[in-house]
Formats: C-alpha cells, sequence, structure tokens
C-alpha cells in the first residue's frame, strides 16, 4: 500500500493540540504516530506526536508486545490534549487583565472589533491551509493589516496561527516566510509593549518565545537550516530583551529555561552533526546573559554555512 502523505493542516493542527511536545513524556514531538500501524490513514484521530524514544516503544517488533500499545497512547493523548486545553484557557484569563466592572461604551466598541479582527484572522489562517503551495509568505503577510488595533486577546491569536505555520519548519518552509514571522512578532510587540500589563506581556511574550522555539528546534534537529535558526533565535533574544526593559524576571527566567533545553535537546550521541547548532545556540545565549540588544556577531565559518542556503 502506498503511504500518503499528511495533509499539512492535519499535521499542524496534530502539533497544535500537542503544544509540539510528545503526548507520552511531555519532551518535544518529533514525528507524527499512526495508532493503528496504518501509515495511510491521516484522520486526526488516528494520529498523536510522540518524541523519537516513545515512537520507539510504540513500533518496536522484537518483543511479545508493544511497549505503548494504541490504547494506552489514545490515553496519554487524551489526558495531555486536556492539560495543553486548560493551560490555554488559563493562559486567556490571564490576557484578558479585566476584572468587574461596569460596562462603558468603550469596552463595547474595543470588545466589537476585537471580535471582527479574530474573524478576520481566522478567515485569514482559512486561506493559508487552502492553498497548497509552501510558500505563503503574501497570506501571511495580511495579518500585519491589525497592528494598529491589537490588544493581548488578537495578539495571543495570531501568535497560536503562527506557532501552527512555522510547525511546518521541519517540513520544508521557506526562511522568508520564517523572516515574515519575526517582523510580524516585533511589530506588534513594538506597537503593544507599552499597552499591557505585566502578566498579559508574560503570557503573549511566553507564546512568541514559544514560536521562536519551534523554529531553532525543527532547524536544528531536522531540517538543518541554519537561516532558520538565527532567526528563531533572534525572536527569543527579541521577548528577552523586552521583558529586561519592563522588569519582567519570569519572562527573562523562561528565557534561560528554553535556552538550557535547547542545549540538552541538542545533546544526541546518535547525531554527530549538531555541533553547529550548538555553537549558534551558545553565542545567542552568551549574548542576551552580557546585555546586548544586538544580534550577535558569527564566526566566519557560521556566517558560510547560513549563505550557502540562501
Amino acid at each position: 500500500m502506498t503511504r500518503k502523505k499528511i495533509p499539512i493542516a492535519i499535521e499542524t493542527e496534530v502539533m497544535f493540540l500537542s503544544d509540539m511536545k510528545c503526548c507520552i513524556d511531555n519532551n518535544k514531538g518529533d514525528h507524527i504516530h499512526h495508532i493503528d500501524g496504518n501509515n495511510s490513514n491521516n484522520v486526526i484521530e488516528n494520529l498523536a506526536l510522540l518524541c523519537f524514544h516513545c515512537h520507539n516503544l510504540a513500533t518496536i517488533t522484537n518483543t511479545l508486545s508493544k511497549k505503548l500499545s494504541p490504547n494506552l497512547i489514545k490515553k496519554y493523548r487524551k489526558q495531555h490534549y486536556a492539560a495543553i486545553k486548560i493551560q490555554r484557557e488559563n493562559s486567556l484569563k490571564n490576557i484578558s487583565g479585566k476584572t468587574v466592572k461596569t460596562v462603558t461604551q468603550e469596552d463595547i466598541i474595543e470588545a466589537t472589533t476585537t471580535s471582527i479582527i479574530l474573524v478576520e484572522i481566522s478567515k485569514i489562517q482559512y486561506e493559508y491551509y487552502k492553498e497548497v503551495r509552501m510558500d505563503r509568505n503574501e497570506i501571511l503577510l495580511k495579518l500585519l493589516m491589525f497592528k494598529n488595533q491589537s490588544n493581548p486577546r488578537i495578539l495571543i491569536s495570531i501568535l497560536d496561527f503562527l506557532n501552527r505555520v512555522v510547525s511546518e519548519t521541519r517540513s520544508g518552509l521557506p526562511s522568508s516566510m520564517i523572516a515574515t514571522t519575526e517582523n510580524i512578532i516585533t511589530l506588534y510587540f513594538s506597537e503593544l509593549s507599552s499597552k499591557t500589563t505585566k502578566q498579559q506581556f508574560f503570557e503573549v511574550g511566553k507564546s512568541a518565545i514559544e514560536v521562536g522555539e519551534t523554529i531553532v528546534y525543527d532547524s536544528s534537529i531536522h531540517s538543518a537550516n541554519f537561516k532558520s535558526m538565527s532567526i528563531g533565535y533572534s525572536i527569543i533574544d527579541f521577548i528577552h530583551y523586552l521583558a529586561k526593559t519592563r522588569n519582567i524576571k519570569s519572562l527573562e527566567e523562561n528565557v534561560y529555561t528554553v535556552y538550557e533545553e535547547l542545549k540538552s535537546q541538542l545533546k544526541r550521541p546518535e547525531r554527530n552533526d549538531l555541533e553547529n547548532a550548538e555553537k549558534i545556540r551558545h553565542i545567542h545565549f552568551e549574548n542576551i546573559k552580557n546585555g546586548k540588544k544586538s544580534n550577535p556577531v558569527y564566526s566566519q565559518e557560521i556566517m558560510q554555512l547560513i549563505q550557502k542556503q540562501q
């Protein structure tokens, strides 16, 4: 039987529902597993994002039984999806930043505007996945039309969409689209930074860091795209700079945690091709530790690697 490629929209939805994490052990997800063993059955109910280790446990055939049976994977997945859903709902509650009060005309206008823009974002998302081309840069750029009316709720919706977009990094998402993603994040945060509470900024900042982390992880482990890798780090570093400017220590710590997790994820004894990815990670980490706002200066060796891929 010929294996059918998982449609991009379904692949992206699985990664989003999983928050890019393995539904078994909560490590970074690497492989979309077909639970029933049929690689052509691409319905979303038959798919689960697993790390390499758990995927091996689910597919191992040299023992009497698999260590991760289909039913067990489904139970883990259900629990994992529920936990992610609760996290996102709590994040939205923190984003609102509202307490119970008398509703003013201004509140009604803002709520109406936000609702209209959220619908328009959904339309752009639909248009994006309706296209079968990998390069859909002009569709992505439509997100910029809302930057002057943005608020934390609108931004979190845009960041959720961008996280879906960059989950295609491992499948060869063009660097131009990843650069557009960085541009969208930079422009929205530049407009919004001074209009949010620290709690609101923490939530949207954390989501932006996740976008950058997804780009870095996938371009390091899966696609070896050094240009995309550097853009992903630039997104993380930009949020770190804003967090430092606003003295949001918890968000700064979030960035340091991400850097340490990436360092651990790049230590793979079975891989001898991640040395340059670790060099780039280390350069960026040292740069933010030293409090520098500008992007780090790469060695000639790293620059040549990036230029080869342009």
